[in-house]
């Protein structure tokens, strides 16, 4: 997914789009988006546990190197709420920000192997 595609599906989450629900990307979010992008990326990236260095994107039309999951389950919520931050729209970032720390959570511990195999105590 580029960053274009993450700033698109994170104003659409925010319903920062016209009329018709098309994702407007003004010039005020196009210039935020490659920061509020490399924000959420860093903190998914390394919550992940990833090997390699992280290469944060320079352009929007860079891909984002994530999981299928990151990218479309918990990113977007992420991305909004930066946005919505920028935009002093408190009620939306309080929204997306618990949304985002939920589905982060969600996701670190979807992926752990527990053991519940029930034994006899005894």
């Amino acid at each position: 997914m580029t960053g274009t595609e993450m700033m698109n599906r994170a104003l659409i989450l925010l319903g920062y789009t016209d009329s018709q629900g098309s994702v407007s990307a003004e010039q005020r979010f196009k210039s935020r988006a490659v920061t509020v992008i490399n924000t959420v990326y860093a903190d998914l990236y390394f919550t992940g546990k990833q090997r390699e260095e992280l290469k944060p994107i320079k352009s929007l039309s860079d891909e984002i190197r994530l999981s299928e999951r990151a990218l479309n389950d918990v990113m977007p919520y992420g991305v909004a709420a930066y946005f919505a931050m920028s935009e002093s729209d408190g009620d939306q970032q309080q929204i997306f920000a618990r949304l985002y720390n939920q589905k982060r959570t969600a996701s670190e511990t979807a992926n752990k192997i527990v053991d519940v195999i029930p034994y006899p105590e005894g």
